[in-house]
């Protein structure tokens, strides 16, 4: 959960309306908006802690497609530090998701096909890309 609250305080630090959705709600953590353009995101949000930026999914994230929809991966540094913030949108996700779990089958053929999905940003292509979704809310 303190992910997501890390995730809003960036939204409203860039002038955007984020709401936390309750915990129930389907597809999404956050809802974020901006009232001129009447445009709003949803937002998903995924949290781990240590050192690598390497997050869990399961398969379904390939079929959760949309064009306002965006993933922000949170890695929380140990001690007090600031998290770091990795934005995807969902279509990209799910095509890098999906190719990684290709790979990883193919790599060792004694690994079988499960629901487990990983995805990685270790080359920080995706590290605090909020231009990402601050495009798409101003256009």
């Amino acid at each position: 959960m303190a992910g997501a609250y890390y995730v809003a305080a960036e939204l409203c630090k860039r002038g955007f309306i984020a709401l936390l959705t309750s915990r129930n709600t389907r597809g999404a953590d956050i809802i974020c908006s901006k009232m001129d353009t009447g445009k709003t995101a949803f937002i998903q949000v995924k949290t781990v802690y240590g050192s690598k930026p390497r997050w869990p999914f399961n398969k379904k994230v390939e079929e959760g497609i949309s064009e306002n929809l965006f993933y922000v991966l949170v890695k929380l540094n140990e001690g007090i530090g600031h998290p770091d913030f990795h934005i995807v949108p969902s279509k990209i996700l799910a095509k890098k998701i999906r190719e990684e779990h290709r790979r990883w089958l193919e790599e060792n053929p004694s690994h079988k096909d499960n629901p487990m999905r990983t995805f990685s940003d270790e080359n920080n292509e995706f590290k605090d890309k909020w231009d990402l979704i601050i495009d798409f809310l101003n256009s």
